[in-house]
């Protein structure tokens, strides 16, 4: 079981120039408001401070005046505003997620006071983060939820979900700073054009070392709306996880 103190980083686009189905600001500000809630409201003893980076250059005052009329556990809360989502073309906007994060940090008076971090996609909750924090093991230094499904997809794919990772800060600035630069626009279309994809492959040649978990042991899937307004918490997304959580259990060798 973990039993460091962390510091969640949550990332942000209130104001978006992809072109995606949620692109209004008000929406989106209204999912990170609720995401920080769940982050403020959580009773998990581990984590010590919120740290909350936007890249849109949108006013965080909001956010700010909500973080100090409720903070039920006191939590030290850090608010950073950027102005760098410019996406080249024909790459994923996960790109602009870990350019934000690494110049975020870098500003950050919480990422030199923390040993570890958990980033989190600030407009998602996830309900079962302590469970899964209670699972990984006390020397961890990075866990991703990998998937390598040759079996259920059309097209499979080989990727690291990067909505929610746990990482010290030894091994971000080791194998995950700068990972962004990595990605190369198409054409052609290739895995480079997805940080999804890159972090797999980069993160594959360390399977097995101390502490590096690329499978998670338990469930912690993402509640809310995606950026395509789609719906997490459908029946049909909720069968998808209890097939999953089947699998963690009975076949941790199938990676789906």
């Amino acid at each position: 079981m973990l039993t460091i103190d962390l510091t969640v980083v949550l990332t942000a686009t209130i104001r978006t120039t992809v072109p995606v189905a949620r692109a209004d600001p008000a929406l989106r500000l209204a999912d990170y408001r609720r995401g920080l809630r769940f982050w403020l409201e959580l009773p998990d003893p581990r984590i010590r401070r919120l740290l909350f980076i936007d890249n849109s250059d949108h006013p965080l005052d909001q956010l700010e005046t909500d973080a100090a009329a409720y903070n039920p556990h006191d939590r030290e809360c850090e608010f950073v505003s950027l102005d760098c989502n410019v996406l080249p073309p024909n790459l994923h906007y996960g790109y602009t997620e870990f350019q934000l994060l690494d110049l975020g940090l870098a500003q950050s008076r919480s990422y030199g006071r923390s040993r570890a971090f958990l980033k989190a996609t600030g407009r998602y909750t996830f309900p079962t983060v302590s469970r899964l924090l209670d699972r990984l093991p006390d020397n961890c230094v990075f866990a991703g939820d990998s998937r390598n499904n040759l079996r259920f997809e059309r097209q499979p794919r080989r990727f690291t979900n990067c909505a929610l990772l746990y990482f010290t800060r030894d091994f971000y600035d080791r194998h995950l700073r700068s990972l962004y630069r990595q990605m190369r626009p198409a054409p052609p279309w290739t895995r480079e054009q997805f940080i999804e994809d890159v972090m797999f492959d980069q993160l594959m040649p360390l399977r097995g070392e101390p502490g590096v978990v690329l499978r998670w042991p338990v469930n912690c899937e993402p509640s809310g709306i995606g950026a395509n307004d789609d719906n997490y918490d459908t029946p049909r997304k909720k069968l998808q996880r209890g097939l999953r959580a089947l699998g963690r259990r009975f076949t941790p060798h199938w990676w789906f």
